[in-house]
């Protein structure tokens, strides 16, 4: 099972260096979502991780930056996503993309190396973001139809893991229950021993 680790919204000073600890305890996907900041701060911050970790970043704002720092790839919103069958724009560039429904799920995304499906539980990190409550039947169809690995998202937490799995969700994004804890590098350990 895939973890992708999804940035708070807003930049924080100490935030990269944390990133840098997070990946050398084992992080493999961070998806630096900064909705509100600038290219030049979204820059600044890439700045700030060891190069040898670049390969494992996905940007959700500022696309040019992947080029520019040699990336894993770039993610997008729904709002600005095209409609599918999604274009490859680079050779080599992973995309991804968020969905809200077993419908999106089921759409004709050639190109899209993984999505994120939520909310699947209450949200950690986004007060009155409830389930969206899929029919587990349902569910269960949609995701083994899908044309992509599909991660669940939204109130993951390490006791949740062997149920999205379970489910047949291929990995899991997670926010909230590491960010909101005082020690972000011990959170995450903590879905690591849920692997």
């Amino acid at each position: 099972m895939q973890l992708v680790l999804i940035t708070p919204p807003a930049i924080s000073k100490t935030e990269p260096s944390l990133c840098n600890s997070l990946f050398a305890a084992g992080l493999q996907v961070l998806h630096v979502r900064k909705p509100t900041a600038a290219v030049q701060e979204v820059r600044q911050y890439l700045q700030q991780l060891d190069p040898q970790y670049l390969q494992r970043v996905v940007v959700h704002q500022h696309h040019e930056l992947a080029s520019e720092f040699a990336l894993k790839g770039i993610h997008f919103k729904e709002k600005d996503r095209p409609a599918p069958p999604l274009l490859r724009t680079r050779p080599g560039l992973c995309q991804s993309t968020s969905l809200h429904s077993l419908t999106d799920v089921l759409q004709d995304w050639q190109n899209l190396d993984y999505a994120f499906l939520s909310p699947i539980f209450d949200s950690i990190s986004k007060e009155g973001y409830a389930a969206a409550g899929f029919e587990p039947a349902q569910l269960a169809v949609a995701l083994d139809q899908a044309q992509m690995p599909v991660y669940a998202l939204g109130g993951i937490t390490p006791e949740r893991l062997p149920v999205v799995r379970e489910m047949g969700f291929a990995g899991a994004g997670i926010l909230g229950a590491v960010w909101s804890q005082e020690d972000p590098v011990a959170a995450f350990l903590e879905f690591q021993q849920q692997l």
